[in-house]
């Protein structure tokens, strides 16, 4: 009896890791990326399968992106740069639409094999304030616009000043013009 519910667990296990690669591969992560979708199915099935050797680069090449049989990866990286967008995307989905699935997968870099993980435990989170303090960056670029502005206003109170003071020393233009004093005429 033993043996076979040995037998049933990774069974089992190989269904939910396949009803998971479903969920993930049907979701609005994968909606507009169909080659994408198609580089995940392939190394996963790999993986559900246990076939290390049918994900590897050469043969994601040839069965994912129609490259010949003599592809040199060395000489197209499209495998390599597909890789890197793959995991931003599983990472997306899973911090996201995926934010509830108690198993991850991932693909270590490196690597093509995708790998089935429990999702890790975060510690609870205290919550955070709506608008995040200002870093130490932004406060010195907050300090300096303050300066410039402050600058700026006291150079046009000292112009201001200046234009007062030219005006009270300089003759008024009815000051300039001299009348003869008014006399007044006497019979």
């Amino acid at each position: 009896m033993p043996k076979t519910d040995e037998a049933e667990a990774p069974a089992e296990l190989k269904r939910e890791h396949k009803e998971l690669v479903r969920r993930v591969s049907l979701s609005a992560t994968f909606e507009k990326s169909p080659r994408l979708r198609a580089f995940f199915l392939h190394v996963c099935r790999c993986a559900v399968e246990d076939k290390p050797e049918e994900a590897t680069e050469q043969q994601i090449g040839i069965w994912v992106y129609d490259r010949a049989p003599s592809y040199n990866p060395n000489e197209d990286n499209i495998v390599r740069s597909q890789a890197r967008m793959l995991r931003m995307k599983l990472e997306h989905h899973f911090a996201n639409e995926g934010r509830d699935e108690p198993v991850i997968i991932n693909i270590p870099k490196g690597r093509y094999f995708p790998v089935f993980e429990p999702r890790p435990m975060e510690p609870s989170r205290p919550q955070m304030p709506a608008a995040p303090a200002p870093g130490p960056r932004r406060s010195r670029w907050i300090l300096a616009g303050i300066a410039v502005l402050l600058g700026l206003a006291v150079a046009w109170l000292g112009t201001v000043s200046c234009f007062r003071r030219l005006r009270l020393l300089r003759p008024s233009p009815l000051q300039e013009l001299q009348f003869p004093s008014p006399t007044r005429i006497t019979q």
